[in-house]
């Protein structure tokens, strides 16, 4: 059985939750018009990573988000998101320079 070869494939998924208590929401000023809420978020990110030539290497991000307010309900966010890196070292060892490219 031949092995798949490691670039190429998706790696790196991570899964991210939260949940938190947001003061002042509302962003009032008076501190009588403060309204408290909880905040739950919920985040999923992959990327794809693949070597070009032997001093080239490129990576694509991949992201989805969820942010709920369970007591304003027209301030639920979703968010989706794509990166792209393209990073070109110059010369071998760990002080080499490089020049990468992010979009």
């Amino acid at each position: 059985m031949a092995a798949a070869p490691a670039y190429g494939n998706l790696s790196n998924l991570r899964l991210t939750t939260s949940a938190s208590w947001t003061e002042n929401i509302s962003r009032s000023s008076a501190a009588i018009d403060w309204a408290d809420a909880i905040t739950y978020q919920v985040g999923v990110t992959t990327d794809f990573r693949r070597q070009l030539t032997s001093s080239l290497t490129g990576t694509a991000e991949f992201g989805a988000d969820v942010l709920h307010r369970p007591e304003f309900n027209r301030n639920h966010e979703i968010n989706f998101g794509v990166q792209g890196e393209l990073k070109q070292i110059f010369g071998l060892g760990p002080f080499v320079p490089s020049l990468t490219t992010t979009g």
